[in-house]
């Protein structure tokens, strides 16, 4: 097959933080659409009408740090799981 063990690690890593990554965006984008929806949906209750969408940044820093933790625990997780199989059993398998 032609194939070792790092070249494995590299592509579970590599397959995990892509998928991770693009779900990361995706999230940002559904989110940023519906919480603007709330806000126009929502204007004819408010008494002072909101100006926009507020951004807090230290929120959002420490939940994206939490995010990439969680990524990159998953992805130590998986390779820690490969350590103990065959390179040849692994690929067969896929």
């Amino acid at each position: 097959m032609g194939g070792d063990e790092g070249q494995l690690r590299t592509l579970v890593s590599a397959e995990a933080l892509t998928i991770g990554g693009l779900s990361l965006v995706a999230g940002l984008a559904i989110g940023t659409g519906i919480a603007s929806l709330f806000g126009m949906l929502l204007r004819v209750i408010f008494l002072i009408p909101p100006a926009g969408l507020t951004w807090p940044v230290s929120e959002l820093i420490l939940l994206l740090g939490l995010a990439v933790t969680g990524m990159g625990t998953g992805v130590w997780l998986a390779n820690r799981q490969l350590a103990g199989l065959r390179v040849s059993e692994v690929l067969r398998e896929v």
